[in-house]
């Protein structure tokens, strides 16, 4: 089960590589590719995940490390595994694996190529922490991490006029999400 940790980290790796490849006009190409391995191998560790993770076993924890601890407040930098955080990861690995695989081709020849990917490996890596969280600051967390990477896919044609003021507007509804969701880890 301590494989299964790695499920986040491999699309955030293939974001950095991406990002790497924004450099080199000559790696845009395989930014691609990279992200979609990323992707499709988290899809393969869910799969691993799965096997270990039945109704009667229950659920599972993976500890990283002790991250807070103040007072009687304790939140630690874990993942969580159940049965629903396994059929949401097929999800978002699953058919995440399939939208990178479609983008590779629909965004061909693109100038922000390499860019594109970078914001869509971000996602599926914020994505998988805000389903495998094992507290509500994890889960806020990768709330936020999504709601960055909306802005930033939203507005990835900022030069349009059009895809601005959507980004904007996405902006505003993530600040009132943002709003909504801490009130309601604080209240919990």
């Amino acid at each position: 089960m301590e494989i299964a940790k790695f499920i986040p980290w491999l699309p955030l790796l293939a974001a950095i590589l991406s990002g790497i490849c924004c450099m080199k006009r000559s790696l845009r190409d395989y930014a691609s590719w990279i992200v979609l391995a990323a992707v499709a191998a988290s899809f393969g560790l869910s799969l691993i995940a799965a096997k270990h993770i039945t109704p009667e076993s229950g659920p599972q924890v993976v500890h990283f490390f002790e991250w807070i601890h103040a007072g009687s407040f304790k939140a630690d930098f874990s993942y969580y595994f159940d049965t629903l955080t396994i059929i949401m990861l097929f999800v978002v690995t699953g058919i995440g694996s399939l939208v990178v695989w479609y983008a590779g081709g629909y965004m061909a020849g693109d100038k922000g190529y390499a860019r594109f990917f970078f914001a869509v490996g971000l996602f599926i890596f914020s994505m998988t922490s805000l389903v495998m969280g094992d507290n509500l600051l994890m889960l806020f967390l990768g709330w936020e991490g999504v709601g960055l990477c909306s802005y930033l896919l939203i507005g990835y044609y900022f030069e349009k006029h059009s895809a601005a003021e959507a980004c904007k507007k996405a902006f505003l509804f993530n600040r009132v999400g943002d709003f909504g969701v801490l009130s309601a880890v604080l209240l919990i």
